[in-house]
């Protein structure tokens, strides 16, 4: 979606971070190749990747030095963090949901009854293994993913069928919003 409105310069910054993030992991596979069993990189293969660089250098206009830096909202300078991509799209209104579903995958601090799989529970307990608490958000957000995905996946060569697949995909997966939280609450009653 937001290719599809900033055009291709954001797509190939993104796709010429590569080349910065491949010779930093051949240099750090090269350091710790005898400790980790790896075969090292030869003189000529880091060659080949100091040269694919430096062409992506040239055609970016500047150069990605740290992991972090070849992110997708460091790289595209128009929309700096992830928000701001996410506003341009008018998608911000999800930040709230996805950051709330992704919290088990990231290093703070999560108070045991703040946690997705705990949303119902009136006590604090410690949550092993599935839930289906909390399901509705994620089902709500995997049908928008897959309908926005093949929406852009179809833009590519758009034609009218092309385009009205796209906004009934779009239809439906706001169907499949109402439709889970339904199926939530009658759990619950």
């Amino acid at each position: 979606m937001y290719i599809l409105q900033e055009g291709r310069e954001p797509a190939i910054a993104y796709i010429l971070s590569f080349h910065f993030a491949a010779r930093r992991a051949a240099l750090q596979i090269n350091e710790h190749a005898e400790l980790a069993r790896l075969e090292k990189f030869s003189k000529s293969d880091l060659e080949g990747f100091d040269t694919r660089r430096n062409e992506a250098e040239k055609v970016l206009g500047r150069k990605i030095e740290k992991d972090k830096d070849g992110e997708w909202p460091a790289i595209n300078l128009k929309h700096r963090d992830f928000a701001a991509i996410e506003k341009r799209v008018d998608m911000d209104h999800w930040r709230p949901r996805y950051k709330w579903a992704s919290q088990h995958t990231h290093a703070d601090l999560k108070p045991v009854g703040n946690l997705l799989g705990m949303s119902e529970s009136e006590k604090a307990v410690n949550l092993v293994g599935a839930s289906n608490s909390g399901f509705a958000d994620p089902f709500m957000m995997t049908a928008i993913s897959l309908a926005q995905i093949t929406s852009t996946y179809l833009s590519v060569t758009p034609n009218l069928d092309r385009v009205v697949h796209s906004s009934v995909l779009l239809k439906l997966s706001d169907e499949m919003s109402e439709i889970a939280m339904k199926s939530q609450n009658k759990k619950n009653a």
